[in-house]
């Protein structure tokens, strides 16, 4: 199509001025949209760096920050304009306010990792996305206004995902609910909450975690608290919440626990430490898919095990509880009736009958 300029030699004849007003901007609109497309004003700054990212130093060149083992490239891009370079799986976190950040770790000269950050008007990080490529993310990081991690993506090689979500009390974090789907055409399911429980003077004094099942249903509590007595009596020290018979466990020169954690945020091992970073004591917890089978308690003079068994429906039936090898208890469940018998030497010497937490009968065996 041939533009001509803009004269009265090319307007219609007679025309009231009102018309060759819009018949001007008709043809400005016209002759505008042919003009190419004003390219966002980015700025490149290239630095010197390392494995983990970091702008160590601020290198004049891209051919000289390259000859280094890891060199590091800092796209600016002001807001306004980087909806149109962002990949569209970070679109949805976007606000036309944000100033965006496009990083790109070489290693070797050879692209290495990508992240995009996106900073809001205050300076504020809202998004933090690394990964192997710019679309193919391994760790999306999405923040509130205050700073604080809101929410965190992670995306496994076996394409499972996994979605952490925190919650906050102004500055304090009270809860953190973590959820789990095999790939992308999975149902998103809820395994943990993780409660966190504060002292009046602010810190943090313990945790409380709840393990889902299927349908959201509440499997055991654990907790994760101080060596002293700092949760209340409903909670039991480091192990999963199941048995009384584990409560009054201690140590006394324990200082330290280690807890190991499978990928399903299940406690599989609870190692207690002196100050010489000796073991003096080991919870270890036995899972079969959802259900927790066991749990024994080794230190060097005491042996404690908890042993569960369930019906097909996955309810709790039995528990049985052996010291040092030997049967002390046994509790059979059924509703809200439960019967628990104790032996001595291995031979039984107590049958007690309870029903809502009350005792109602109590046989002794001779």
């Amino acid at each position: 199509m041939t533009l001509y300029p803009l004269s009265h030699d090319y307007m219609p004849k007679n025309l009231p001025v009102l018309y060759k007003i819009i018949f001007i901007f008709l043809l400005s609109f016209l002759f505008l949209s042919y003009l190419p497309a004003q390219e966002a004003p980015n700025i490149v700054r290239w630095y010197r760096s390392n494995s983990s990212g970091m702008a160590l130093d601020l290198i004049a060149s891209r051919l000289v920050a390259l000859r280094y083992e890891y060199s590091l490239s800092v796209e600016y891009i002001p807001s306004g304009y980087a909806a149109t370079f962002i990949p569209p799986s970070l679109l949805s976190y976007y606000q036309s306010s944000y100033n965006v950040e496009f990083r790109t770790l070489f290693f070797n000269g050879q692209e290495h990792r990508h992240q995009w950050i996106y900073r809001d008007r205050n300076n504020i990080v809202r998004l933090n996305a690394s990964g192997r490529g710019e679309g193919d993310f391994t760790v999306i990081e999405i923040n509130n206004q205050r700073g604080q991690l809101e929410r965190e993506f992670r995306f496994e090689l076996d394409s499972s995902e996994w979605e952490f979500r925190f919650f906050y009390n102004e500055a304090d974090l009270i809860y953190i609910d973590s959820y789990y789907k095999e790939n992308s055409e999975s149902e998103l399911v809820r395994l943990t909450r993780d409660n966190y429980i504060y002292t009046r003077s602010g810190s943090i004094r313990g945790i409380d975690r709840t393990v889902f099942g299927q349908e959201g249903i509440e499997l055991s509590r654990l907790s994760f608290p101080r060596m002293d007595n700092v949760l209340t009596d409903d909670f039991i020290h480091g192990i999963v919440y199941t048995s009384s018979f584990l409560q009054n466990i201690s140590v006394a020169t324990a200082v330290r626990i280690n807890y190991i954690v499978d990928n399903r945020g299940r406690v599989t091992s609870e190692i207690w430490y002196d100050e010489e970073e000796q073991i003096v004591g080991e919870f270890t917890n036995v899972w079969t898919n959802e259900r927790l089978m066991s749990v024994l308690w080794q230190s060097a003079y005491d042996e404690r095990l908890v042993e569960y068994s369930y019906d097909n429906d996955g309810n709790r039936i039995s528990e049985s509880n052996y010291r040092n090898g030997i049967l002390e208890r046994t509790v059979a469940f059924s509703g809200n009736r439960e019967v628990e018998e104790i032996f001595l030497s291995g031979r039984l010497i107590l049958r007690a009958i309870w029903e809502d937490g009350i005792r109602i009968s109590e046989e002794r065996i001779r």
